[in-house]
């Protein structure tokens, strides 16, 4: 006897419940390939925590978010590692979202009291849009550091750029941390010029004021398209407000069920366009940190309902 379903519709979940998102980058790094600065994102489902699983289990952690993004969404003919970093963290929320009715729920912990309570956002509508580009945006941003009055430009990272910084040598490494390495990676033009090396940008970077080299980290952290995962709440217990950060870097983050793992972890910036060529493998100096550009608004929402002061 045949089998007869209640569904009237046999499409393949992965088209029938895709979901076309704008990005907030705008699609500006390949227009072609983002028409109105959209893309489609599929929903997560078995094959993809396979598919993870298995990275996993390789060992090679690091870019597997990365990798993964690809599978989750259609490029539609731009080159992964020309992806902006804020945009692969949307497009990974929105596929896990997707597979539960685009909510992810998680548990929070008050830092006042110790208070656990299971939350829920809707992912990308609760989230906050942070550093959103509009159509003329030229892939860099300007702004002017408060006390060498330096004028910075400064661009969103790529996929190629992350790569760089987590796969960089023991002479790199020594040079500068992974942090630095980030910020400077970001860096297009400093008062219109390039430096002509690492170096010379880590000297730059070192002589800064306290004051200058922490609106660097600020200004990356504002100035990058990204969906804010900072989410606040108001303790049922003890009353008080407290943040609670959604941990993208964490494989287990999208690998387990994020109905039943507590997440604790906090999400550092990914930074923000184009590839930051060689690192540091040149006794001399090596190539400068930059080629150049070419190669969110208001407080989050408390989750109960009240803005966070």
């Amino acid at each position: 006897m045949p089998f007869k379903s209640n569904m009237t519709n046999m499409q393949p979940r992965r088209q029938a419940y895709a979901r076309r998102i704008k990005l907030l980058s705008g699609g500006y790094i390949k227009p072609d390939a983002f028409p109105n600065g959209e893309i489609m994102v599929f929903p997560w489902d078995s094959a993809i925590d396979e598919w993870l699983v298995n990275r996993v289990k390789t060992g090679n952690r690091d870019t597997a978010l990365y990798d993964l993004c690809a599978k989750v969404c259609d490029l539609n003919g731009c080159p992964l590692e020309s992806f902006l970093v804020g945009d692969v963290n949307t497009v990974l929320l929105v596929a896990r979202a997707i597979r539960y009715n685009s909510v992810i729920e998680y548990q929070s912990e008050c830092r006042h009291c110790g208070h656990r309570a299971m939350e829920q956002v809707r992912v990308p509508d609760e989230l906050e849009r942070l550093g959103e580009k509009g159509p003329e945006y030229q892939g860099w941003d300007e702004f002017t550091l408060p006390d060498c009055k330096d004028v910075i430009g400064m661009r969103p990272l790529q996929v190629r750029d992350e790569r760089a910084i987590r796969e960089r040598d023991e002479t790199t490494k020594a040079l500068m941390t992974e942090r630095t390495h980030r910020i400077l990676a970001a860096v297009t033009t400093i008062n219109d010029g390039k430096p002509d090396c690492w170096e010379d940008a880590v000297r730059w970077y070192n002589a800064l004021s306290p004051k200058d080299a922490s609106e660097l980290e600020t200004k990356q952290n504002e100035l990058y398209p990204h969906l804010n995962t900072t989410l606040w709440h108001t303790c049922d217990d003890c009353g008080k407000k407290f943040s609670f950060d959604l941990d993208l870097n964490d494989v287990e983050f999208f690998r387990s069920s994020l109905k039943s793992i507590p997440r604790t972890g906090v999400a550092s910036a990914p930074g923000s366009g184009m590839a930051s060529k060689g690192v540091n493998n040149q006794p001399d100096g090596s190539p400068g940190p930059n080629p150049g550009p070419d190669g969110g608004v208001g407080k989050p929402e408390d989750r109960r309902g009240k803005r966070a002061h």
